[in-house]
């Protein structure tokens, strides 16, 4: 799944640098080019809640987009936390699992999905180490673009749509990395485990042969006993 992830990310990032470069040969505007706005997740409208069910549950690589909390709340990183706070209670209200019978499980995992981005906001470090991961998400998709724009000519909707899919991006790598080193992790684990399980067993074995050589070793002491007597 994130392998599919980074290629939709990388074909949508190619696409985006290939309409750059159509729209900077059909401009010869000599203006310089405005500073790129900070991305903001724009706010849907929250009264349709099927919608919003569906965009955290049911929507392509909803997985990897929901790591990033302030997309979950579709608020911008720069919110402050009452703002954050007002959201997360109208979002966690319309996809409340009691409020949606008949689809109660998707409706629990929106719930839980939102619950978890709250969690992270609501911890001021956390909170403003995920602003600092999109602004370097943002800080590579202004260089990509105007590395791509041939001409000063401004596009605000392209440069959005990269500044996404970079931030996106960001926060796939970093999961990505967190999952491998469990991955590793857990396989350290094992091994050590069976290397545990592997020791022990030998120095049972050698506990056991020793025992029965012991045993055997009298056994064969009252049989050279008995032996001497009857020669007597």
């Amino acid at each position: 799944m994130l392998d599919d992830f980074f290629n939709d990310v990388e074909d949508a990032t190619t696409t985006v640098k290939k309409q750059l470069k159509v729209e900077a040969k059909k401009s010869n505007d000599s203006a310089t080019i405005s500073k790129p706005k900070a991305i903001v997740f724009h706010i849907d409208d929250l009264s349709k809640t099927s919608n919003q069910i569906d965009r955290l549950v049911k929507a392509p690589n909803a997985k990897w987009k929901n790591l990033i909390p302030f997309y979950v709340l579709q608020i911008s990183h720069h919110s402050t936390l009452e703002d954050i706070q007002k959201r997360y209670r109208s979002l966690s209200l319309l996809v409340h699992p009691d409020k949606h019978l008949h689809r109660s499980t998707d409706a629990q995992e929106a719930f839980d999905i939102v619950k978890k981005a709250m969690n992270v906001l609501s911890d001021e470090d956390k909170r403003l180490n995920t602003a600092k991961l999109i602004e370097q998400g943002l800080k590579q998709a202004k260089k990509v673009y105007i590395e791509e724009q041939q001409s000063p000519n401004d596009n605000e909707s392209l440069l959005k749509s990269l500044q996404e899919k970079e931030v996106f991006k960001v926060f796939a790598t970093i999961e990505s990395k967190r999952v491998d080193v469990e991955r590793r992790k857990r396989n350290q684990d094992l091994r050590e485990k069976q290397a545990e399980e592997n020791e022990n067993k030998k120095v049972k074995l050698e506990e056991e042969f020793d025992k029965n050589w012991r045993q055997g070793e009298r056994l064969e002491n009252r049989i050279g006993n008995w032996r001497d007597f009857q020669k007597r």
